[in-house]
């Protein structure tokens, strides 16, 4: 009962957070707006977070978390980026408001989440060097860039194209499919 109600506290903060982003900036909202704007109390709130920036910290960790639980190298890559998109625009509402606040650096979050994802395919970063044919790291920094700014433009343009379509966009300019099959012949 009490994970139950910790959960929907949580998620009550999440929502009146993201209301609010959307027409503030996050440096202009307060723990009595936000509180406010949830139907809790400030107790409640520092119960579970030490301040504004912690609770920000922890719900895009959270967010990240649950992308990397999605991400299964089992699968092949393609099921992977797709089902990260999904997620994405299920949680559009979140990820936007986010998104369009540059104090809270989601394109970076986004660059960091690729890298890891990176972690897990053998040998990504000498062969994302052997595609753009330059030293391994501005490769990466250019695969990385081109990967973050297509999700980040999608975003803010309204996730309005499907999944299935961005995923094939990704896919051509990464290459990563044949990174995988090459990776598993290895």
């Amino acid at each position: 009962m009490t994970q139950t109600r910790q959960t929907s506290t949580k998620q009550d903060i999440k929502e009146a957070l993201t209301q609010l982003l959307l027409t503030e900036k996050f440096e202009d909202i307060s723990i009595s707006k936000l509180t406010r704007k949830a139907g809790i109390n400030r107790g409640t709130f520092y119960l579970h977070y030490i301040d504004k920036f912690d609770m920000m910290e922890q719900l895009k960790q959270d967010t990240f978390s649950q992308l990397m639980s999605i991400f299964n190298d089992e699968l092949p890559i393609r099921d992977n980026i797709e089902a990260t998109l999904v997620y994405l625009k299920e949680n559009y509402d979140f990820i936007w408001a986010i998104a369009k606040n540059q104090s809270l650096d989601f394109q970076f979050s986004i660059k960091e989440f690729i890298k890891q994802l990176l972690e897990v395919i053998p040998n990504a970063h000498a062969w994302i060097s052997k595609i753009y044919q330059i030293p391994e790291n501005y490769a990466l920094e250019v695969f990385l860039a081109s990967n973050e700014c297509i999700i980040t433009n999608w975003i803010q343009t309204g996730a309005k194209e499907n999944p299935k379509v961005m995923t094939e966009i990704l896919l051509t300019i990464s290459h990563l499919e044949n990174m995988q099959k090459e990776s598993r012949c290895d």
